[in-house]
C-alpha cells in the first residue's frame, strides 16, 4: 500500500475492496447446499410415496391370489362332487367299450339336471361329461358343443387320474377360457380300472374372477387396475376384466428383455413381483403381480405413476417456493453485511495512510515509490542508503541503479505494474551519490499514490550478506567434496531410525545402487536384527561416541558384512539430535583372519598328527616286526599262528591309519611324476562305477588338451576315490556324479593357492549338501558327517593333505539340498611325461655278509632291525644315538659297508651324521629309516634324487630287500648328503 495523503475523498483512497472469494463461494455453496436439499427432499417424498403404494400393490395382489386360489378351490370341488355322484358314474359305465345297454332317458335326465345345477352356481360356465375315449356324453342344458381338439384335458384327466386344469387349444383368442377336467373313478369293488370319463367344467376366467374381486380400494385417489396375465402361442394375452373403465384385451410380444420390461412380461418372468415397469403403451406404472398356482397364468394391479405420487405435486411445489426464500434472504444478509465492510473499509484507509506514513518515516527499510519514471516518495532510509543529503521526490528512478542494471529495473516494473507474471523480489546493483555501488535487493509491487498508479520499492544492501553466502557456499562444496569422495561409509542418521544422509561409498558397501535408495530405508535395515540395533544405541547412549566399533551390517541381498565404525551423537540446537557414523568395510580383513586361524589350527593339527604318527610308527615297527618274525617260526599247522595273523592284520590297518595322518600332516613320502589326469581318471573310470554302484549316475567331462601337472599318481588316485566315495555317501538314494578336468588361470587375488597356470579337476554330486559349520570343519582328521561306524573322518583330510603336498590346493562349495562340488588345482608342469618306473626282479636274493652300522634311538625298533638284519646274514655294529654311532666309526678300524639310521633323534638327525661319517667313510652307503618324512631329507615329502629311504612300519622282508637295493645300487645313483 501506499503512502498517501490523508482525504475524506474516496477516489483519492484504494478502490473498494472486491467482494471476498471466500463469500462468493459460500453463497453459491449455500445456494447449491439448498437446492440439494430441496431436491433430496423431493426425492425422499416421491420415494417413500412409491414405497407406500408398492406395498399397498403387493397386497391387493396377496389379497387376488388368496380370492383366486379360493375360486379354484370351490369350482375343483364342484367338478369332484359331481364326478362322485352315482347316476354320473352309472351313465359314463353304460359308455364303457363292450357295455351293451340300451338308451336310458330317465339316466339321461336325472344327469342333465345334476350338470345344470352345477352350472348355475356360475353364470357362463359349462359342464360336459366326457367318457374315456374323449367323446361328449352328455352336457348342460346351455353348454355350448365344443370340438374335440378342446377335449384334450378331459382326456389327459383319464390317462394321469388327477384333476387337471388348462386352457382348451383353439380357443376363443380374447377370452380366457378355464377347464377343470375332474375324473369320475370306476367302481368301488375295482380301484385298480381306469377312469370312465370325466366332469368337464368349462368357463370364462376373466368375468369369472372379477365377479370375485373387489371393484376399487381407493374410490376418491388413483385407481388400482386388475388384470389375467396368460402366456399364448402369439405372445403374451393381458385380460382385464368387464368392471373397469379401461378393460381391454390386447396381446404383448413375448420378448420383453428391455431395460423397462412391462409388466406383463415380469409377472411371467417371476412368482412374485413389484417395482416399477411400464405398459403396453410405454406409460410408467407401479405393479405388482402374483403367480397363479397350477396355471402359468398371473394376476397383476397397477396403478399409474403419474397419479400416484401426483400428491406430491403441491408439496413440492411449496418446498421450492420456501427454498428460494431462504436463499433470498441468505442473499440479503450477505450484501448487507459487505455494505458494512465497505463502509468499515473507507474509514480505516484514511487512518491506515497515516500510521503507514509514519511507519515508513521511522523504518530502517529504505523505501521509494514512482509515478511515471520518477520519485513521488523516499523515506529517510532511502535518503541515507543511496548517501544523499536532501529530498529526491522528482528525481528520475534511474539514480538508485548503475547503468547495467537500469534496463532490467525498468522493465520489471512495468510488468509489475501491468500486472504481468514476474519475479517479485530480484538483485540489481545500486548507485550511491559517491560514483560507488554495492548489491542491492529489491521487492517492487503496484500501488497507488495519491490516487495514481505506482509502484513501491522496497531496496536491501545485501553485500554483507552476498560475502556470508560466498563463504557458506565455499564451506559447503569443501564439506561436500569431502563427504562425496570420502572412500569410507559416511551416514547421518536420527536417533528414531530415519536415514537423513549418506555418501556414494556407504551405498555402494550396503548393496544399493544410489545414496536415495538408501535413504528409502530405516536405519533398523542394515543391522544384524532389531536386537542388535537396540544394543548399538543403548552402547552408544551410555558412552555418548563409539571409536572402532566393530559390529555386522545387513547388505540389501541380507548378506551380513563386518564393519569397523566411528560414531558420535550431534546436538545441534533447535534440532532432534543426529548420528554421525563413519563405517569402515573390514569383511575381506575378517575374512582373512579367519583363514589365518583356520591354517593355523590345521597346521597345528598336521604336526600332532604327524608327531603321533611318528611315535606311533615306532611302535607298530616293532608290533610288525616281531610278527612277521614269529609267523616265520610257526608251522602251517600250529594253532597260535592264527592268532599271530590277526596280529598282523591290526597292523596292517594301524599302518593304514597312520599313513592317514601322515598324508593330512604332508609328511608322507611322495614318487611324484609328470602326468596326465585325464588318464589317471579314465585308468579308474571302471573301478570308480564299481564303487559308486548301480543307483548313481558317472559322468565324465575332459579337457581335450589338459596340461600335465606333477604329482604322485598313487596319491592322486586315493584323492580322487576318496572324493568319488563321500559323494557316494552323500547321495543314499542315488543322483549324479561328475569328474570333469580343465585349464585355469588363478589370479593373485585367488586365496587358495599361488597365482598361474593350474589344471583344475572338479567332484561334483547331487547329494544332499553341508552347512557352513561343517564347511568350516571339513577337512579336520576324524570329523565326518556319518553314522558312527561307517567312517573313520580321515578321507577328506587325507586329500586335502596330498593335495597340499603336491603344491596345489582344494576348494569346495555346497548348500543344503544343493549337492556339493570339490574342486582341485594343481601347478602346470612344462616337463615332459615320465616314463613308467620299472619293476624290481621278483626273485632277487636278499642275504648279505656286509658290515652294518645301525643308529636307532627306540630300542624296540632297533633290537627288532637288529635281528633282521643278523637274520639276513649281515654283520651289525648297534648304537643308539648319533654320538655312539660316530665313537663306534672312530674306533673300528675296518670298513663299515652301509649306514642304517632314523631320520629323528635327539641331538643329530641322520642327514646330520650321513655327513659327518660320509667324511671318515668316503665309501659309505646310507639308508634312512623314519615314520614321516622331514627337512633334514626331503622338500615337502619329496625325497632327493638317489636318497634311499625306508618307510615305518616295514617287514623284514621289506627291509632285507631295501638294504640290498642300497648295496647293489652303482655309485652313480646313491645320494647320501
Amino acid at each position: 500500500m501506499s503512502p498517501a495523503r490523508s482525504t475524506d475523498r474516496r477516489d483519492s483512497l484504494s478502490p473498494d475492496p472486491p467482494l471476498p472469494a471466500w463469500l462468493l463461494i459460500a453463497w453459491i455453496v449455500t445456494g447449491l447446499l439448498l437446492a440439494l436439499l430441496a431436491v433430496f427432499w423431493i426425492r425422499r417424498g416421491e420415494q417413500a410415496t412409491e414405497a407406500e403404494w408398492r406395498s399397498r400393490l403387493s397386497r391387493l395382489a396377496d389379497d387376488r391370489l388368496a380370492v383366486a386360489e379360493r375360486a379354484l378351490e370351490t369350482w375343483k370341488a364342484e367338478a369332484r362332487l359331481a364326478s362322485h355322484l352315482g347316476p354320473v358314474r352309472q351313465r359314463l359305465e353304460a359308455r364303457r367299450p363292450g357295455t351293451r345297454s340300451g338308451r336310458d332317458t330317465v339316466l339321461e335326465a336325472q344327469v342333465r339336471e345334476e350338470l345344470d345345477e352345477i352350472a348355475q352356481d356360475e353364470p357362463g360356465m359349462a359342464v360336459d361329461l366326457v367318457d374315456s375315449s374323449g367323446a361328449i356324453v352328455q352336457a348342460s342344458s346351455l353348454a355350448p358343443a365344443l370340438p374335440p381338439a378342446q377335449l384334450e384335458a378331459a382326456r389327459v384327466a383319464v390317462r394321469e387320474r388327477h384333476t387337471v386344469l388348462g386352457r382348451p387349444a383353439g380357443a376363443d383368442g380374447d377370452a380366457l377360457i378355464l377347464q377343470i377336467a375332474e375324473p369320475v373313478p370306476s367302481e368301488p369293488s375295482e380301484p385298480s380300472r381306469a377312469p370312465a370319463g370325466t366332469v368337464l367344467l368349462t368357463l370364462d376366467a376373466a368375468p369369472a374372477f372379477g365377479r370375485y374381486f373387489l371393484r376399487s380400494t381407493n374410490p376418491e385417489g388413483p385407481r388400482e387396475h386388475f388384470f389375467l396375465v396368460v402366456p399364448d402361442a402369439d405372445g403374451i394375452l393381458v385380460i382385464a376384466p368387464e368392471w373397469q373403465t379401461e378393460s381391454a384385451t390386447h396381446r404383448e410380444p413375448r420378448d420383453a428383455s428391455g431395460k423397462s420390461p412391462t409388466f406383463a412380461a415380469a409377472a411371467l418372468r417371476s412368482p412374485r413381483t413389484a417395482g416399477e415397469f411400464t405398459d403396453a403403451s410405454g406409460r410408467s406404472v407401479l405393479a405388482a403381480s402374483r403367480r397363479v398356482p397350477e396355471l402359468p397364468w398371473a394376476i397383476v394391479i397397477e396403478v399409474d405413476r403419474a397419479e400416484a405420487v401426483g400428491p406430491r405435486r403441491q408439496q413440492t411445489f411449496w418446498i421450492l417456493v420456501a427454498t428460494a426464500a431462504l436463499f433470498g434472504a441468505i442473499t440479503a444478509l450477505g450484501l448487507a453485511w459487505q455494505r458494512s465492510v465497505r463502509l468499515r473499509h473507507y474509514e480505516q484507509l484514511s487512518d491506515r495512510d497515516a500510521r503507514y506514513r509514519s511507519l515508513l518515516e521511522q523504518t530502517q527499510e529504505a523505501v521509494a515509490v514512482g509515478v511515471g519514471g520518477k520519485v513521488a516518495y523516499a523515506n529517510p532510509a532511502c535518503v541515507q542508503l543511496f548517501g544523499y543529503a536532501r529530498p529526491l521526490a522528482g528525481m528520475p528512478i534511474s539514480i538508485f541503479f548503475a547503468p547495467g542494471s537500469r534496463e532490467q529495473v525498468d522493465e520489471i516494473v512495468q510488468h509489475r505494474i501491468q500486472g504481468r507474471t514476474t519475479a517479485e523480489i530480484f538483485e540489481a546493483v545500486g548507485l550511491r551519490s559517491d560514483g560507488t555501488t554495492f548489491e542491492v535487493e529489491v521487492r517492487v509491487s503496484p500501488t497507488t499514490f495519491e490516487g495514481k498508479s505506482a509502484s513501491q520499492a522496497i531496496l536491501r544492501d545485501i553485500t554483507g550478506r552476498k560475502r556470508m553466502e560466498a563463504e557458506l557456499r565455499d564451506s559447503e562444496e569443501r564439506y561436500r567434496f569431502l563427504f562425496e569422495r570420502n572412500l569410507a561409509g559416511v551416514f547421518r542418521s536420527t536417533l528414531g531410525g530415519k536415514m537423513l544422509e549418506c555418501n556414494r561409498a556407504f551405498a555402494q558397501m550396503m548393496g544399493y545402487a544410489s545414496p536415495a535408495e538408501v535413504l528409502a530405508q530405516p536405519a533398523i535395515a542394515f543391522h544384524e536384527d532389531a536386537r542388535a540395533r537396540e544394543a548399538f544405541l543403548e552402547q552408544l547412549g551410555r558412552e555418548g561416541s563409539l571409536v572402532n566399533h566393530e559390529m555386522k551390517l545387513r547388505r540389501k541381498d541380507g548378506s551380513l558384512i563386518w564393519v569397523i565404525e566411528n560414531v558420535s551423537v550431534l546436538h545441534a540446537e533447535g534440532e532432534s539430535e543426529v548420528i554421525l557414523g563413519t563405517v569402515f568395510d573390514m569383511t575381506e580383513r575378517r575374512k582373512l583372519e579367519e583363514q589365518l586361524l583356520q591354517s593355523q589350527k590345521m597346521e597345528a593339527i598336521g604336526r600332532l598328527a604327524g608327531g603321533i604318527a611318528h611315535d606311533f610308527n615306532n611302535i607298530l615297527t616293532a608290533v610288525s616286526g616281531y610278527t612277521e618274525l614269529l609267523i616265520g617260526q610257526l608251522g602251517e599247522g600250529d594253532p597260535r599262528r592264527e592268532s599271530a595273523e590277526e596280529i598282523r592284520q591290526a597292523g596292517h590297518r594301524a599302518a593304514a591309519l597312520t599313513q592317514q595322518l601322515l598324508a593330512f600332516s604332508r609328511r608322507q613320502v611322495l614318487e611324484p611324476r609328470v602326468l596326465d589326469l585325464n588318464s589317471v581318471i579314465s585308468h579308474m573310470e571302471r573301478m570308480l562305477r564299481r564303487v559308486i554302484g548301480e543307483d548313481i549316475e558317472l559322468t565324465t567331462s575332459l579337457a581335450s588338451d589338459l596340461w600335465r601337472t606333477r604329482a604322485d599318481p598313487a596319491q592322486i588316485e586315493q584323492a580322487i576315490l576318496n572324493l568319488v566315495v563321500n559323494a557316494r555317501d552323500a547321495m543314499p538314494r542315488g543322483g549324479q556324479l561328475t569328474l570333469e578336468t580343465a585349464n585355469v588361470e588363478l589370479d593373485a587375488r585367488y586365496s587358495g593357492g599361488a597365482p598361474g597356470p593350474h589344471v583344475m579337476l572338479a567332484v561334483s554330486d547331487t547329494g544332499v549338501g553341508m552347512d557352513k559349520d561343517q564347511q568350516a570343519r571339513l577337512f579336520e582328521p576324524f570329523y565326518t558327517t556319518k553314522d558312527r561306524g561307517k567312517g573313520t573322518g580321515l578321507g577328506l583330510s587325507t586329500t586335502y593333505g596330498v593335495v597340499k603336498q603336491s603344491g596345489g590346493s582344494i576348494w569346495v562349495y555346497s548348500e543344503r539340498g544343493q549337492g556339493t562340488t570339490f574342486k582341485i588345482y594343481l601347478p602346470r608342469s612344462e616337463a615332459p611325461m615320465d616314463a613308467p618306473a620299472e619293476a624290481p626282479p621278483l626273485a632277487a636274493p636278499l642275504n648279505g655278509n656286509e658290515i652294518t652300522l645301525l643308529v636307532e634311538d627306540e630300542p624296540e625298533v632297533r633290537g627288532l632291525v637288529e635281528k633282521i638284519l643278523l637274520m639276513y646274514g649281515y654283520t651289525v655294529l648297534s648304537a643308539g644315538s648319533p654320538a655312539e654311532a660316530i665313537a663306534i666309526s672312530k674306533n673300528r678300524a675296518g670298513r663299515i659297508d652301509i649306514l642304517v639310521t632314523d631320520v629323528i633323534m635327539p641331538g643329530m638327525n641322520g642327514r646330520e651324521l650321513s655327513r659327518v661319517l660320509s667324511a671318515q667313510r668316503p665309501d659309505l652307503r646310507v639308508l634312512y629309516m623314519s615314520g614321516y618324512t622331514d627337512a633334514a631329507i626331503a622338500h615337502q615329502g619329496i625325497l632327493e634324487a638317489g636318497t634311499a629311504f625306508v618307510s615305518k612300519p616295514f617287514t623284514p622282508d621289506v627291509l632285507a630287500r631295501k638294504v640290498r637295493e642300497v648295496l647293489d645300487a652303482p655309485d652313480a645313483n646313491l645320494k647320501t648328503s
